[in-house]
């Protein structure tokens, strides 16, 4: 890239992931581009330490996962203002994580993604200062240790991870418990009213998912059937590629629609057997392979909640 400017460029994101990249010159280079925003250079082979006097502080995501980052996870120098996403999950990065220093020099991190080093310390919310926007916080399989605390958590915090790490002592549940009550996906306060909501919806999936699960799981029951009553709850939605439907009216049968996903799926997974050597109403259980995609919402940034996403179409 030497030579190139990007001084009248409209550069927004480049992306140079999943080659054997190895050299951190280039980064000098990518300074004339004052637009840049995002930063893709996850599974190369860079090595050493963050090379933060090379990173331009215009980025507002960078990503240097699966790569070979090595020693202590030094912070830069300089702020980071824009800053909004750091991924340096699955390298090397050994030493005392200091949280202050964090919030410090990226005072507007979202997304702190740490996950698969070997990084220690505590987790001190006490170094988290209140009202920082951070809304995922991902530190699964390092070695941090000591007590895990509830109590002052973020309270932006909709994603947190911490798998696979040495904490020890009692969980404060009243503390998850209040902390939970206050947030939704969002963040916001969830008031009595739509707590109310929440409980009556999950009464009514478990009694509809209970009455099918009762009225399917015979000898003489039809999956068939049960699918086709499944299909027929949006049958007027049909969705393929370049013609989507944004049809909002299907948010009002969520409740019945995942209450009969659950019992197929159910009904799918027993098989009812009567043998010599078995009793009738023996079930045999039969583990299906399910791909699973979760938290999707990881994928998106904070702007996006509240407008329309699909995840269905036609293969």
């Amino acid at each position: 890239m030497e030579g190139v400017s990007g001084e009248e460029g409209k550069l927004k994101l480049l992306s140079l992931s999943n080659n054997k990249l190895y050299r951190t010159s280039f980064l000098d280079h990518l300074k004339s581009f004052p637009k840049l925003e995002t930063l893709q250079f996850s599974e190369n082979e860079l090595n050493g330490s963050v090379p933060w006097a090379q990173v331009s502080q215009t980025l507002m995501q960078l990503q240097l996962q699966s790569n070979q980052l090595t020693g202590p996870l030094t912070m830069p120098d300089v702020t980071f203002p824009n800053l909004q996403c750091l991924s340096l999950d699955n390298n090397q990065f050994t030493g005392k994580m200091e949280w202050n220093e964090i919030w410090r020099q990226f005072p507007n991190l979202e997304g702190l993604y740490l996950s698969w080093n070997n990084i220690s310390g505590a987790l001190n919310w006490s170094q988290f200062p209140p009202g920082k926007p951070l809304w995922y916080l991902d530190i699964r399989n390092n070695n941090f240790s000591g007590t895990l605390e509830f109590e002052g958590m973020p309270s932006m915090l909709s994603l947190f991870r911490v798998d696979g790490n040495g904490f020890i002592g009692d969980l404060n549940l009243t503390a998850l418990y209040v902390w939970l009550r206050r947030m939704d996906t969002k963040g916001d306060i969830i008031d009595a009213v739509r707590s109310e909501k929440l409980a009556n919806k999950y009464k009514e999936f478990k009694e509809l998912y209970t009455k099918l699960v009762h009225g399917h799981l015979d000898e003489n029951s039809k999956l068939t059937t049960l699918v086709n009553n499944t299909k027929m709850i949006t049958r007027s939605i049909e969705q393929k590629p370049g013609a989507v439907q944004w049809d909002a009216g299907v948010r009002g049968e969520v409740v019945s629609l995942y209450a009969h996903f659950r019992t197929v799926d159910t009904v799918k997974r027993t098989i009812l057997f009567d043998d010599e050597k078995k009793s009738a109403d023996t079930l045999h259980v039969v583990r299906a392979k399910v791909l699973l995609i979760d938290e999707v919402d990881v994928f998106f940034n904070k702007e996006f909640y509240g407008s329309c996403y699909s995840p269905a179409a036609t293969l």
